[in-house]
């Protein structure tokens, strides 16, 4: 058995291997940033929209900022929906 031809035959199958994961790696990559990133986005635009609306204002008249505070949260209630949106 020629050991050029082993080392060769692994080389070829390994490079087959990586050049069919290597497409799918890169997508997962890209879509998890992408999602990263469109997250973000709508979380502000959440946030923003909701400072718009005063939401903060309401949250305090409801006693709910009284509540975060004592449970040792710095975050608005704004803010605290945002990331449950996020």
């Amino acid at each position: 058995m020629n050991p050029v031809v082993t080392v060769t035959g692994f080389w070829d199958a390994f490079i087959t291997k990586i050049g069919v994961i290597l497409p799918n790696l890169l997508f997962s990559v890209a879509l998890i940033v992408v999602g990263w990133a469109l997250c973000n986005i709508i979380k502000i635009i959440v946030v923003r929209v909701l400072r718009l609306c005063q939401f903060d204002t309401l949250a305090d008249r409801a006693g709910i900022k009284q509540a975060l505070e004592r449970g040792g949260i710095k975050q608005t209630a704004s803010d605290i929906v945002g990331l449950l949106v996020f």
